[in-house]
């Protein structure tokens, strides 16, 4: 029988009633990280339990010691039909928690989350349906221990399919859309020998401290061609990586290439990748037109280019406020974001409904916003409302208003505000206004100084926000409290539809509605 969560439903009625009524262990509260551990094992699943299950099963027959490891679940795709079987694991097993992690554009955003949310010393992370050797936890244990300041991606060797022969690293080299072919250490036979140093292996088993961990590039999509480029990362920090013999794991599956079902975005994360750790791009860009063909790969390269040039992926994270109620905004919102380029990049964040005073839900979403830039670790985000219009050569004016900004210490950035008579320019600029007292966030920008400062100030639940906002709504708030480091593009390169007629005479004509149903 297949381990679905209707399935798994009737076992567990089979076995003593419905899981409410059983007495097992409670789950987390929701939200709740759980209690911290020296060793959080996150479980990455693509909403599939019976990868989830083997993992976990060899875990728990290791004698998994619960008071110093915890397990995450993180489900990469949470509105399957396994979500309430990976859901009901939290009632079987003790400290377990569940998460669904929706919006994860990238493998490499899934580590990233892994981390973010482990609230423990060290991180296992495991791409299910991995499985581990027994004794291997100890060995992740017993190394934490004795490194307690360590900077170094830990990782294991492979088990062949046989169980015996082992793959204790890649070697540095393309081979069939890849980086990375397998090898073998002499160190690694002995599942007691000492970890040794390699130049890398694959990422479905990897450790580190939370503290040390890299993030992956925000802009990658899908599979996102990591092993080389987290190895790379770990040693521009100071880290090494290491292969400890005792973590020793098999997994069957098919080669990150054969599984691959969008070669444009597999080149892409690999341009993207090579060029943020400095890596070599002939050697790359050679091997895929032997591999794909000169005509795949210099498209991809040319829209790579074109993409890279584009002012608004200068920002870390762009998000979008969208109410579940309204998909036609979103779908609206879909067409400008295309013809900005950054539709790939945007985050749809779904608005808070709150009927009687809608000033509630906004500040509830921007600061859910805030909180996310902080825990990710996202230098400067970009926020839109789901009604924002843009100007004709939007690009053209942004790439030279971040030019400027560059030069100043700066916390709030509007590419659009109410309308307002102009300020001043900054100093040395053409393109960027030093402003106060703006109202309208359809379009803003934060930088990291300021975040901080807002969440504090900010109440994080409904209750608290009802009392707040009637004192003062999120943009009045903002308008009033930050003086200093505040700026605005100009011309302004973003407003609302209702608020055309009021932009400028020269200007109005320039913000182009999109033609699909209103």
């Amino acid at each position: 029988m297949s381990l679905t969560g209707e399935n798994l439903r009737r076992l567990i009625e089979l076995a003593g009633g419905a899981v409410g009524d059983r007495e097992t262990t409670s789950p987390p509260p929701p939200g709740d990280p759980g209690p911290w551990r020296p060793l959080r094992v996150v479980l990455i699943t693509a909403g599939d339990i019976e990868a989830a299950y083997l993992t976990l099963a060899t875990l728990r027959l290791d004698g998994m010691p619960a008071d110093q490891v915890g397990v995450l679940v993180l489900d990469t795709a949470p509105d399957g039909p396994d979500a309430w079987a990976l859901k009901a694991l939290e009632w079987e097993v003790p400290g377990l928690r569940y998460l669904p992690a929706t919006g994860l554009r990238s493998r490499a955003a899934a580590w990233d989350r892994a981390f973010d949310e482990a609230n423990a010393e060290w991180v296992l992370c495991l791409e299910a349906p991995v499985l581990l050797a027994p004794g291997a936890l100890a060995g992740v244990l017993a190394f934490a221990a004795a490194h307690p300041d360590s900077t170094d991606l830990l990782q294991g060797p492979q088990l062949a399919d046989g169980l015996v022969e082992v793959t204790t690293h890649l070697e540095p080299a393309w081979d069939a859309g890849c980086f990375g072919v397998r090898a073998s250490d002499f160190r690694g036979v002995d599942p007691q020998a000492p970890p040794f140093e390699v130049p890398m292996q694959s990422l479905a088993v990897l450790a580190s401290r939370q503290t040390a961990w890299v993030r992956g590039n925000p802009s990658f999509r899908g599979a996102a061609a990591a092993e080389g480029y987290v190895h790379e990362k770990f040693r521009s920090a100071g880290g090494r990586t290491l292969c400890l013999p005792l973590l020793r794991w098999a997994k069957r599956s098919p080669g990150a290439a054969s599984a691959l079902s969008d070669w444009e975005d597999h080149v892409r994360n690999y341009l993207i990748g090579w060029e943020e750790v400095g890596l070599p791009l002939d050697p790359l860009l050679d091997h895929f037109v032997d591999y794909l063909g000169y005509h795949a790969v210099s498209i991809t390269q040319s829209r790579w280019t074109s993409e890279r040039a584009n002012p608004l992926r200068a920002f870390d994270g762009i998000f979008c406020i969208n109410l579940d109620s309204r998909p036609d905004r979103w779908e609206r919102m879909l067409q400008r974001f295309g013809t900005l380029g950054i539709a790939d990049l945007v985050r749809r964040v779904p608005g808070v409904e709150t009927p009687l005073n809608n000033h509630i839900g906004c500040a509830l979403a921007h600061r859910g916003i805030l909180e996310t830039a902080r825990r990710e670790g996202l230098e400067r985000v970009l926020v839109f409302e789901d009604d924002a219009v843009f100007l004709e050569g939007a690009a053209w004016v942004l790439r030279r208003s971040l030019a400027e900004l560059d030069h100043h210490p700066w916390k709030l950035l509007y590419l659009g505000s109410f309308a307002s008579p102009p300020f001043p320019l900054a100093d040395g600029c053409h393109h960027l206004e030093k402003v106060h007292g703006l109202l309208g966030l359809h379009a803003i920008a934060f930088h990291k100084r300021v975040y901080d400062e807002l969440l504090a100030q900010i109440p994080s639940d409904p209750a608290s926000m009802a009392d707040w906002v009637a004192k003062h709504p999120i943009d009045l708030f903002l308008a009033e409290s930050l003086t200093e480091g505040v700026y605005r593009v100009s011309p302004m390169i973003a407003t609302q539809e209702i608020l055309i007629p009021e932009m400028d005479e020269d200007l109005r004509d320039q913000f182009v509605l999109d033609k699909i149903g209103r």
